[in-house]
Parts: C-alpha cells; structure tokens; sequence
C-alpha cells in the first residue's frame, strides 16, 4: 500500500488433470444380425489418475462425439473388472447398415476423454419363403429311393441380396441345422 505494507502471501497449489486416452474400441464381430449380439471393449488409460467409467453409444450423426437427442447411449461399463466392456443385443429400431459406436473414458476427477470407435454392420438375416420339391416335375411329398429329385427356394433378403441357398436333410426332425 501507500504506506509500504505488504500483505501475507497467499499460496494455492493448483493440480493440473490430464484427460484419459481411448487407446481403442474393439468390436467383437464386424457383422452382426439384428437381435444378435456384440461386445465392444475399450482400451483406456489415465496418466494421472485412473479411470472409472467408460460409456458406450452409437454416434448417429458420425461427429465422432456425443449429441443428445440424436446418438444413441447403450450404456456404460463402471467397473474395470475384465476390462471396460459393454455386451449389446442389437435391437431393430437401431436400423441396418454400418453403426459407428464410440465409447469415452472418465477419470476420477470428472475430465472425460475423446471417443473413440468401432464399425459394425447391423443387418437382417435372409427369409425362406417356400421351398418345394419336385420328382418329374410333379410336387411330392413322399419318394421312392433312386428318384431324381429338384428342391428350390424362395429366398429374399431386405437389407440386400442373397448370396445362397443352403439344403440339408432333416434326419433328426428339429428343424434346425445338427452337425454329425
């Protein structure tokens, strides 16, 4: 002051935080069928200090960041434990084609990192419409051993084009597919 005081210095220990780095998200399929699912891993460190959420979404508006409203949140992953994680069933109403989902680390002291990404491809799986069977050209439902016989399907797929037709012999009667 004017009189040549000074005041008692104040000190303030000021910490600096570094934001946590997304190394990489990992998907665990490329291609997955709509109510199939995936897991995307994040790999994330914090330099000075340690993370302790990693969320997950699908950046709708692909602006490599979070938009309310418009990106789609699946979650988030809080514990390390096995990694940071978020296993997805892939729902319709998230539509076909490439996804890009991004997962963003938080540290312990609330800073949030960049995201970071993995493309999936969500898609619908083919539909078997009809499948006939023919001997001679005549429909049949029964034959006799050493018949020529011609089976053809209808097959259709939504979300693009059938690449092709399996057939197999349904010895066990479950209707599904069993090896052996």
């Amino acid at each position: 002051d004017a009189d040549g005081n000074y005041s008692n210095p104040m000190v303030t220990t000021v910490r600096m935080n570094t934001a946590p780095i997304m190394a990489s998200v990992i998907a665990s399929a490329a291609l997955v069928l709509i109510d199939g699912t995936v897991t995307v891993t994040a790999n994330v460190t914090d330099g000075d200090g340690s993370v302790n959420l990693v969320t997950f979404f699908i950046d709708v508006d692909q602006d490599g960041g979070w938009t309310g409203g418009t990106d789609i949140d699946l979650g988030v992953d809080s514990s390390s434990a096995g990694g940071w994680n978020k296993t997805l069933t892939v729902l319709s109403a998230w539509g076909t084609g490439d996804h890009h989902i991004l997962a963003a680390g938080r540290d312990n002291d609330g800073a949030w990192g960049a995201p970071a990404g993995a493309n999936v491809r969500f898609n619908i799986a083919p539909q078997v419409t009809s499948v006939s069977v023919t001997v001679g050209g005549n429909s049949v439902s029964a034959m006799t051993h050493g018949d020529a016989v011609l089976v053809t399907a209808v097959a259709s797929d939504s979300g693009g084009s059938v690449a092709r037709v399996t057939f197999f012999l349904d010895n066990d009667a479950d209707g599904e597919w069993t090896e052996g």
